[in-house]
């Protein structure tokens, strides 16, 4: 390991090197080792800081350990570390995805409490969340509420939201956002175009799935393998 390595030939890591192994085994899904590197490095008198906690969260996401990630979290903040917007985007997303929206919805909640705003992955994984445990209408009523409280919604909201849409056969609704974004001077990427080709396929409509087909060399846009 290169730790080890580091060790041997009297070459004290720093911050930097500990939370580039810890980041690096996370994405292997060597956690158990993630958490050794992370005694070590307090071993050594160098506090974990966000970055590293993030990593950790991450990685139980990853695993949909949501117990672990909130342990994480609750650790970060015992131990005087303060949470950023990926913070809590991350675990915002781990709720979602084991659809426990109300937990979600809390942590987003707190946010400005904290002095944060939540970014599009927070919003994405809501919407994704709130389409599977109770359907797009819900994440469209969330949607809705957030655009009337500011909120200028991206591309990639929008095709979130979409795809619940098309996911529930809701293609009407699809479409009309689809055209909303339009209106709202947004651009839809391939996939937007992807989900709802498919969706109108898979609905029958062979003829309206290959105009919105054409429509992507208009649109300066290349079919991938999904298309």
């Amino acid at each position: 390991m290169v730790l080890n390595q580091m060790l041997r030939a009297n070459v004290t890591p720093d911050l930097i090197t500990f939370n580039t192994l810890v980041d690096g085994l996370c994405k292997e899904g060597k956690v158990s080792k993630a958490h050794g590197v992370v005694k070590l490095m307090m071993q050594s008198g160098i506090e974990p800081n966000v970055i590293t906690y993030n990593s950790l969260m991450d990685e139980y996401c990853l695993h949909n350990q949501v117990h672990q990630a909130r342990g994480i979290f609750n650790l970060m903040v015992s131990k005087g570390c303060t949470p950023t917007v990926v913070t809590y985007s991350i675990l915002i997303h781990c709720y979602c995805k084991r659809k426990r929206i109300d937990e979600a919805m809390r942590l987003l909640d707190e946010m400005p409490c904290k002095g944060l705003m939540p970014d599009d992955f927070a919003y994405s994984s809501l919407i994704r969340g709130l389409c599977k445990a109770k359907g797009p209408w819900a994440a469209h009523k969330f949607f809705k509420d957030l655009c009337a409280s500011g909120y200028s919604p991206s591309v990639v909201v929008y095709s979130v939201l979409i795809d619940g849409f098309c996911k529930h056969s809701c293609l009407d609704m699809a479409l009309d956002l689809f055209h909303e974004m339009q209106k709202n001077l947004l651009k839809p990427h391939l996939i937007v175009y992807n989900t709802l080709i498919d969706g109108i396929f898979r609905a029958g409509k062979v003829k309206d799935a290959k105009e919105l087909f054409s429509r992507l060399s208009i649109e300066g846009l290349h079919p991938d393998v999904c298309t």
